[in-house]
């Protein structure tokens, strides 16, 4: 995939990705993956502030990402921002976030119920389908309601 691919569709969905790690770590696979976005409808909105934890960069990159292959994204599950090697990436599923009240019910439904192993066995496994990972040492945020209006799901 293209950087400009690659921005373009995390732009505007919440893209699950599987790529290779930029530099393999001891005990962890070769490959991980990511739940991540760029949409700053939805990261500047008032959930996903307080649901994604999402904060605004203090600071300038400190070198040009895309020239060197790369998209910043942010990650949802570990809630920090990410690099992701768009030459070594693959798009398994696209939510878009658009309607955001079916995004969030989306995120009530696969998302929010997910422990915190489950987390972490989502971003060791890159080889599925389902949601689901972290590495060992990282600390994950519990997913909280916003007032509950959108994870009442009937």
């Amino acid at each position: 995939m293209t950087v400009i691919g690659l921005e373009r569709i995390c732009d505007t969905h919440v893209v699950e990705l599987n790529f290779a790690r930029r530099r393999v770590k001891n005990g962890f696979p070769p490959k991980r993956r990511i739940l991540c976005t760029r949409s700053r409808i939805l990261l500047n909105s008032t959930l996903g502030q307080e649901i994604l934890n999402f904060k605004k960069p203090t600071q300038p990159h400190p070198y040009n990402a895309p020239s060197k292959g790369l998209v910043t994204v942010w990650d949802i599950l570990l809630q920090d921002w990410r690099n992701i090697p768009a030459e070594a990436c693959q798009v398994i599923t696209a939510v878009s976030v658009e309607p955001q009240d079916r995004f969030w019910k989306w995120f009530s439904l696969k998302i929010k119920p997910m422990s915190s192993a489950a987390k972490e066995d989502f971003i060791r496994e890159a080889t599925t389908t389902s949601y689901g990972t972290k590495p060992s040492g990282q600390k994950f945020y519990n997913i909280r309601s916003y007032g509950g209006k959108f994870y009442k799901v009937k």
